[in-house]
């Protein structure tokens, strides 16, 4: 009760007579050289010391927070990296919390006030000095976990009338810490026509989300299952992305597909151990939901082996090698009785022969990436590898060559012919590739 008379009576008409007019220098990023306000420095002397009863620590806790004159001092005392974390279960650690949620709430109403106004400069500012300072990884979590509770005004800002203001709304809405499907309606209101640098931040934003969840799952207490069930709000964005008119927004896009896919064979192929009270039905759920991200997303993806452009289709054929490991994870774990990619594999295989020559070397040897993931399941394609062994460029004939020896007992027929005259190869790695498929195909 306390704390809400002191909002009423003391800091929400405080704020509304200052907060705009010291905007202007409280949103502003500290140089280097300087040093920390005063209030900000004796709350990280609290938060340092152990010798304090909860009661002690809340008292000084509060007493030197209200002492925060501006925006900024709030901004800065939310990133000291001595509060204590809640899992800790210490009482101190309760406080630490709950002062750190007030202090969120009171940053956020200012930032609220500064995206509702009506002057340009002053969002421009706000919105450059957020974006700034949630760049590191390691830094301005105070400020994610305040824009958390701004998505609503964000969202706005993005699809404004501003382009750069919407473009650094987005990028902000890529880095809060929510759940993707709390954004997928969010960066759609954003994807506006006549905005192909909205549209470009919108894919550029769903990357660096796939981006920190991979990391996740690489963690000691990572589950590329859940991660995977989170993050798949964004896969029909992602699609709908690949189909834009402008090529940089279907290249990022395509790299968000390809992390997908690098989520989904992380959730195929994970066998850690499960946390307390989640069986093989956890498992069960992560296969499933890789295999069908997998299905959902390879038509697509066969579509954008025929782009018009070269990047863009080596792309594709980057995400097609990631599903097809997907894919190989899933058949084994199923012994061969679901294949995610059973409806597609005709096109997918006339596709991969057709990338065989394909004007740009990068995708040549992109689709005999994808080739050798498939194995004899490439027979088809056979005859159209075994020509791609006079390819001008080495590093696609050293592919082939893999490729013929992937394909084992379903290579074509003359296929040890074919490799004999690599043999004579100007390039060494070539000549030393035929050699031992010579061997391997002998025994």
């Amino acid at each position: 009760m306390a704390v809400n008379n002191w909002y009423k009576t003391t800091y929400t008409p405080w704020l509304k007579t200052c907060a705009v007019l010291a905007l202007g220098v409280s949103v502003a990023l500290p140089t280097l050289a300087q040093t920390p306000p005063e209030p900000v420095d004796q709350i990280r002397s609290i938060l340092k010391g152990f010798e304090q009863t909860p009661t002690e620590r809340d008292k000084n806790l509060r007493g030197q927070t209200a002492k925060l004159a501006t925006l900024q001092e709030v901004r800065l005392a939310l990133e000291l990296v001595e509060w204590h974390s809640p899992e800790s279960g210490s009482p101190n650690a309760r406080v630490d919390a709950q002062v750190r949620a007030e202090l969120v709430d009171r940053l956020a109403e200012g930032y609220r006030q500064a995206l509702s106004s009506n002057e340009k400069a002053i969002k421009t500012q706000l919105l450059t000095t957020l974006t700034e300072c949630t760049k590191d990884r390691t830094s301005g979590r105070g400020v994610l976990d305040t824009c958390s509770l701004l998505t609503v005004e964000l969202g706005r800002v993005a699809c404004g009338t501003e382009p750069e203001q919407g473009v650094m709304a987005i990028e902000l809405l890529g880095r809060v810490p929510v759940p993707a499907s709390a954004l997928v309606g969010l960066f759609e209101k954003a994807l506006l026509p006549d905005s192909p640098m909205r549209r470009l931040a919108v894919s550029e934003a769903i990357c660096e989300m796939l981006g920190k969840e991979i990391q996740t799952t690489r963690g000691t207490a990572g589950n590329p299952g859940r991660s995977l069930e989170q993050i798949s709000a964004v896969l029909p964005l992602v699609l709908r992305l690949t189909q834009d008119e402008q090529v940089r927004v279907r290249r990022t896009s395509l790299d968000a597909a390809q992390k997908l896919g690098q989520l989904a064979h992380a959730a195929a192929t994970d066998r850690s151990v499960l946390p307390a009270g989640e069986g093989e039905l956890a498992r069960d759920l992560a296969s499933g939901n890789a295999s069908r991200l997998t299905a959902g997303m390879a038509p697509r993806v066969l579509v954008c082996l025929r782009d018009t452009d070269a990047e863009s289709r080596r792309k594709a054929q980057a995400c097609l090698a990631e599903l097809l490991r997907v894919r190989a994870a899933l058949v084994e774990v199923n012994r061969g009785n679901t294949d995610p990619l059973g409806s597609v594999m005709t096109s997918c295989l006339r596709t991969l022969s057709e990338a065989l020559r394909d004007p740009d070397t990068k995708v040549r040897r992109a689709a005999l990436e994808c080739l050798e993931i498939l194995g004899k399941g490439a027979a088809s394609c056979g005859a159209t590898v075994l020509q791609t062994l006079d390819d001008p460029d080495s590093f696609v004939r050293w592919g082939a060559i893999r490729v013929l020896v992937a394909l084992g007992s379903s290579a074509p027929a003359g296929t040890s012919e074919g490799i004999k005259t690599r043999l004579e190869d100007d390039d060494a790695d070539v000549r030393s590739a035929a050699e031992s498929a010579l061997r391997r195909l002998r025994n």
